[in-house]
């Protein structure tokens, strides 16, 4: 089952608010939740009270950073290709080192950062034509946030920590992984295991190799060795706890995302230099995409730091909008 469809039915369970499944046919992706009369249907964290256009809308990067951008919000440039041609290749040229993901996929699927050269360019926008064209973007090297935001609020905030393993000067890169996934914690997300586990994969071998190694390398004692590209929780990544030192300019910055997309539950990812720090400009941090059916792992369960009730600012929220 999806973890956060049961986390909410144990929410609602906690609080005494029933639960169904919409039809009496159990599923992994809608739920019934019933407030002393009024019952609302949510498909997990998305619910029925956001747009079909706002929608649309969130699940397009492109358009949607057009609107971010014309609401004064920071975000980088785009462009969208169905092929690498001079144009592509002129962009590569301007930024250096390019971000190409799919415009209208999430979970990290398709995503390739730190593009540098027109083969790899090549290579990463044939991976990145998922229901759609691809986007690029100039790859902005920092620290990834998650901002979640309930009908215009604030709610919390953790950051993405990439899958990585440090060198110890005698294990290979693949013995490095082998130990990072004997960790207890690390196995099936969907059975319920607090991380993923590192996927060896052709992804994982082109980030190596895009750091100079393999999987046999053996990298010095206390080398960082990224793992994939994206900070992805689904692909070994951790969430660090951020809610308590975030700046108030990410938070303010986030609700206004939402508010200019019409997302009533929006998870707001940004790329930024430090979390704490003030939002100046794009020099300090981007807003990469607004989500409007956001996870809760990160929230629920982050490797670092205090779980945050955000389940409990959804279900306040749902029952608010049904008084």
């Amino acid at each position: 089952m999806n973890f956060t469809l049961e986390a909410i039915k144990r929410t609602a369970e906690a609080r005494g608010v029933a639960w169904s499944y919409p039809a009496d046919g159990e599923n992994d992706e809608f739920l019934t939740l019933h407030f002393k009369g009024r019952a609302v249907t949510v498909q997990k964290t998305r619910t029925p009270f956001m747009s079909a256009v706002a929608l649309k809308l969130s699940t397009d990067k492109f358009l949607s950073g057009a609107l971010l951008a014309e609401a004064g919000l920071p975000v980088l440039p785009k462009l969208l290709c169905r092929s690498v041609g001079i144009e592509e290749l002129r962009f590569l040229e301007e930024h250096g080192a390019l971000a190409v993901k799919p415009n209208a996929c999430d979970r990290g699927v398709g995503v390739t950062v730190g593009v540098r050269d027109p083969e790899r360019l090549v290579r990463a926008v044939a991976g990145a034509l998922v229901r759609g064209p691809a986007l690029l973007e100039p790859h902005f090297h920092g620290r990834e946030l998650r901002v979640l935001v309930i009908d215009g609020r604030f709610i919390a905030c953790y950051e993405r920590s990439a899958a990585s393993v440090s060198g110890d000067g005698e294990k290979t890169v693949g013995e490095l992984v082998a130990v990072a996934n004997s960790d207890p914690r690390r196995g099936c997300l969907a059975r319920g295991s607090e991380l993923a586990a590192i996927l060896v994969d052709a992804e994982l071998e082109e980030v190596l190799a895009g750091q100079g190694l393999g999987l046999d390398s053996i990298p010095a004692a206390g080398r960082r060795v990224r793992l994939c590209g994206p900070a992805n929780i689904s692909r070994g990544g951790e969430a660090l706890d951020r809610t308590g030192d975030l700046h108030p300019d990410y938070a303010s910055a986030a609700v206004s995302a939402a508010m200019a997309l019409g997302v009533d539950v929006a998870g707001v990812d940004f790329m930024c230099a430090d979390p704490a720090a003030p939002l100046r400009g794009r020099r300090d941090g981007v807003i990469l995409e607004v989500n409007s059916m956001p996870g809760v792992r990160g929230f629920l369960h982050p490797s670092e730091g205090a779980p945050r009730p955000v389940l409990e600012a959804y279900l306040d929220y749902l029952q608010a909008r049904l008084a």
